[in-house]
């Protein structure tokens, strides 16, 4: 499960979406939808709690962490969150101003782990419309 923090939803996945006796049964599989609007040129940071599904915080600290940006999904990398464990072990991802300055103005993004068996999640996915920047250094 993921909870997103200073967002407005909480999500989870595999949850079943037809529970009729005797099936079929869809199961639900696809990452949470975290949808951005951001400013160009600022630095950004958002953290998620991730649970396994019994709700216990899943120990990252072995898995690889990809969180990047590209004008469509199969486009050319555009830029890439900084992925971090906090204190707290919550996976912690940031947007330097440098990065977000450089992003096209629609874009999309996902953030995917990797377990050290090769085992590989995509926690969460959306899009981003940047706001222009209008303040800069001379």
């Amino acid at each position: 499960m993921v909870q997103v923090f200073d967002a407005p939803d909480t999500f989870s996945g595999f949850a079943p979406l037809n529970e009729s006796p005797g099936g079929p049964w869809t199961l639900n599989n696809l990452p949470a939808t975290i949808n951005m609007q951001l400013q160009a040129g600022d630095s950004f940071a958002f953290e998620l709690d991730v649970t396994d599904d019994v709700g216990e915080p899943w120990d990252l600290s072995e898995c690889v962490v990809l969180a990047q940006i590209r004008p469509t999904p199969s486009g050319n990398l555009a830029g890439a969150f900084t992925p971090s464990i906090t204190e707290t072990g919550s996976l912690r991802l940031e947007l330097p101003a440098a990065v977000s300055a450089a992003l096209p103005r629609s874009a999309v993004w996902d953030v995917d782990v990797t377990e050290a068996n090769g085992w590989v999640t995509t926690l969460a996915a959306g899009s981003i419309t940047m706001t222009p920047e209008v303040s800069r250094p001379a």
